[in-house]
């Protein structure tokens, strides 16, 4: 299973080249809504939240980014997240009384059921033209298959998702970092991200998931926590 996390690493590399010479081009992407009082962009998602421990590696670092563009946007503790599916990607006027919330918090505890927790390496940044993620390895395959069961349960169901809309998620990065203007110091700013694209941040268990309504930004004070999971302990089967 070692593939799966040359796999991902790959994949972050790509993201991060492809990102590089954005900022070097000045191809980068502002986010026009970060600061916008009228943003009513709503979802509903299955997240991580990520050990104490991690947080804190990502706050250390998240401060050495401020010194070099202090007026971006920078995730808080409560708001880093890694997302294990989007059920509604989130959508202008999108609002909780439109949808029977314990009916997907049922969808979701069918699909977990027996589902192991599992191991997540924080390690490495990476980027696209708007923002900067640290990038999470996984070398077992439990995250994607505890998707794949979301994602079958609600094939099946007749509960109004949006999974897969935007792309297919096989990932597990914590978005840290977006820009809401243009960087001041592009090459600064890279060299930083290129000096620890092998950052190890720590490892954490997944022992619980979290199915919320979110904005955007998975901003605390906008989040609706409906339900947390806990995920099978003990020993893992044989592969």
């Amino acid at each position: 299973m070692e593939a799966l996390s040359t796999e991902l690493a790959a994949h972050y590399d790509g993201l991060y080249r492809n990102a590089a010479a954005a900022f070097i081009s000045g191809n980068h992407r502002v986010d026009p809504l970060i600061d916008a009082p009228d943003d009513n962009r709503r979802g509903l998602t299955l997240l991580i939240r990520p050990g104490s421990d991690v947080t804190r590696n990502i706050r250390q670092f998240l401060t050495e980014l401020r010194g070099i563009e202090p007026n971006q946007y920078y995730y808080p503790d409560t708001d880093i997240h890694i997302t294990v599916i989007s059920i509604i990607s989130c959508y202008d006027g999108f609002d909780l009384r439109q949808i029977a919330a314990a009916d997907y918090t049922d969808a979701v505890r069918t699909s977990l059921a027996g589902c192991p927790a599992f191991d997540l390496h924080m390690r490495g940044v990476t980027a696209s033209p708007e923002a900067v993620m640290v990038c999470g390895l996984f070398c077992t395959n439990e995250l994607n298959a505890m998707r794949a069961k979301l994602r079958n349960t609600f094939r099946r169901s007749p509960l109004r998702n949006t999974l897969d809309a935007r792309y297919i998620l096989n990932a597990a990065h914590a978005t840290v970092f977006r820009l809401r203007r243009a960087p001041e110091n592009p090459k600064r700013l890279l060299d930083l991200l290129e000096a620890n694209r092998s950052r190890d941040f720590g490892t954490f268990t997944v022992g619980e998931v979290e199915l919320v309504f979110n904005d955007w930004y998975q901003r605390h004070d906008k989040v609706v926590v409906l339900e947390r999971f806990a995920l099978r302990a003990g020993p893992r089967p044989p592969d």
